[in-house]
C-alpha cells in the first residue's frame, strides 16, 4: 500500500502497521493500519441560491415616454374596412371577392402610411380567397368528370 511521509509528504510503499523509513528524508514512521494518507473530505456542493422572480413592471402605473414625434401610434390607428371585408369573405369562401378586396386593401394601406392597420388581415383574406378559388375549381372539375363518366356509360 502507498503511504505518505508525515514530514516531507513523499510517497513510500509499506504494509499496514509496518515501520517505514522515508526514501526522501530518511524519517522513520509507522504506516497506518487503515487507508494510506489523508483522505479528502467529501462535501456536498454549496446550495444554489433561489431568488424570487423579479416583479413585472405595471404599464398602467409607470409613466410612458410617449410616442415618437412624427410616428403615429399603430395600436390606435383604425382598421381598414376593406381588409376586414377581405378576411370575412375569404372565411366564407367567396374566393374572387376576397382576392380583389384584399389587394384593394393593401393598396389603400400602402398609400395611408400607417394611418390605418390591417395589412395582415388583407393578406390572410387573399390567401383564403386563393384557397377557396382552388377548392371551387377543383370541385367543379370533379363534378364535370363525374358527369362525363356517367353520361358516357
Amino acid at each position: 500500500m502507498k503511504t505518505f511521509c508525515p514530514q516531507c509528504g513523499s510517497d513510500n510503499e509499506a504494509q499496514p502497521g509496518q515501520r517505514v523509513t522515508c526514501a526522501a528524508c530518511t524519517a522513520v514512521y509507522t504506516a497506518p493500519a487503515t487507508l494510506a494518507g489523508p483522505q479528502p473530505a467529501v462535501t456536498a456542493p454549496p446550495p444554489v441560491p433561489v431568488y424570487p422572480p423579479a416583479p413585472l413592471p405595471n404599464p398602467l402605473s409607470a409613466p410612458s415616454a410617449g410616442p415618437l414625434i412624427g410616428a403615429p401610434d399603430a395600436s390606435l390607428a383604425p382598421w381598414n374596412p376593406l381588409a376586414i371585408a377581405a378576411l370575412v369573405t375569404g372565411i366564407l369562401g367567396c374566393g374572387p371577392v376576397s382576392i380583389i378586396l384584399g389587394f384593394l386593401a393593401i393598396q389603400q394601406l400602402d398609400a395611408a402610411h400607417q394611418a390605418q392597420r390591417g395589412k395582415n388581415l388583407a393578406i390572410a383574406g387573399i390567401v383564403l380567397g386563393f384557397l377557396g378559388l382552388c377548392c371551387g375549381v377543383g370541385s367543379l372539375a370533379l363534378a364535370l368528370l363525374g358527369a362525363a363518366s356517367t353520361a358516357g356509360a
